[in-house]
């Protein structure tokens, strides 16, 4: 009886610990999602008018992206040591992604031969989730 009420107490705890679904909350490596009640041009609307690359910047890997239409609040640019497409959306190398309205990003990550993509992110009101728009790479 005594353990049910721990695992119970414990999970009730956990629960409460955790953020609420569309909180605008983030983390250094973790983009929030939009609160609910935000209305913003979907993905697929701006789908080809933007873009990624990754230069190279005093020897680190730096971060531009292009959108000839709007840009939505919540999209950012990141950097991949894969194939967006396969990694996706969340498949970035860690804190290495910056909001496409703060500008171009240089990051931590050093061009020494290793193989870099990036990808336009941008959130997708209609299915609720972050959505890959466009990629660039690979560029070592």
């Amino acid at each position: 009886m005594f353990s049910r009420v721990l695992v119970t107490a414990t999970a009730a705890t956990a629960l409460a610990l955790l953020p609420l679904a569309g909180s605008a909350q983030a983390t250094e490596n973790t983009p929030p999602a939009p609160p609910a009640s935000v209305a913003a041009v979907s993905g697929e609307q701006r789908a080809a008018s933007t873009s990624c690359s990754v230069s190279n910047d005093q020897g680190y890997a730096r971060l531009n992206s292009t959108n000839s239409s709007a840009v939505g609040k919540y999209d950012y640019v990141a950097l991949y040591d894969r194939d967006p497409w396969h990694a996706g959306a969340n498949g970035y190398l860690w804190g290495a992604w910056q909001w496409v309205t703060s500008g171009d990003y240089t990051t931590n990550r050093s061009m020494n031969g290793t193989k870099y993509w990036c990808a336009y992110v941008s959130y997708d009101y209609a299915a609720g989730h972050y959505k890959i728009l466009s990629t660039g790479g690979p560029v070592s």
